[in-house]
């Protein structure tokens, strides 16, 4: 094992440790994604859309979340636990129950994925990377309502990344319009 100069004692290897950990979960068990979220249509009867940043991670194992929500608060990353329970389709007999651990306020989504980019192995670095350049460009934002052209750049890299069959323009008002890739 090689050793680093720049850990200076046992809690830091931990907490490196740990942030290699929980990086491992989203690239294994997790998804980093910019969601976008429909507005009520206008007068005009035309809808708009806005991004946002998120990270989850989803699992089974009660104490496996419990330990990521531990580790979110240790740094301050504000953030969320949905439970689901199902049933199996087949016997009806309740399933184990699923969570999934959500981060999607831009300050901690930011936070978050500054401190694992590096470590992520998967494709899901490449949108870890994209999320961040969008998250400083809507940080930098003067008014909320305007997305700027390079927001809007960044947003169609990653819906290419991801293979969507969408891409999106801005508005003369600055909103956000989605147009289908219509395939020849």
């Amino acid at each position: 094992m090689r050793e680093s100069s720049v850990l200076g004692n046992e809690q830091e290897t931990t907490k490196l440790l740990t942030i290699g950990w929980v990086a491992g979960l989203i690239d294994a068990d997790g998804s980093v994604c910019l969601m976008s979220v429909k507005s009520k249509p206008t007068h005009k009867k035309t809808s708009t859309y806005t991004y946002h940043a998120r990270v989850n991670i989803y699992n089974c194992d009660e104490g496996l979340i419990a330990a990521v929500s531990e580790f979110y608060d240790s740094f301050g990353i504000k953030h969320f636990v949905q439970k689901r329970e199902s049933r199996n389709p087949r016997t009806g007999e309740i399933c184990k129950p699923n969570y999934n651990v959500i981060v999607q306020e831009a300050n901690s989504v930011k936070l978050l994925l500054e401190l694992i980019v590096g470590t992520l192995r998967t494709v899901k670095q490449a949108r870890a990377k994209i999320c961040l350049r969008f998250l400083n460009i809507r940080m930098n934002r003067k008014t909320y309502h305007q997305t700027s052209l390079q927001a809007v750049e960044v947003i169609n890299q990653y819906l290419k990344l991801v293979g969507s069959s969408e891409t999106i323009r801005r508005t003369e008002k600055g909103t956000i319009e989605v147009i289908p890739n219509l395939k020849k």
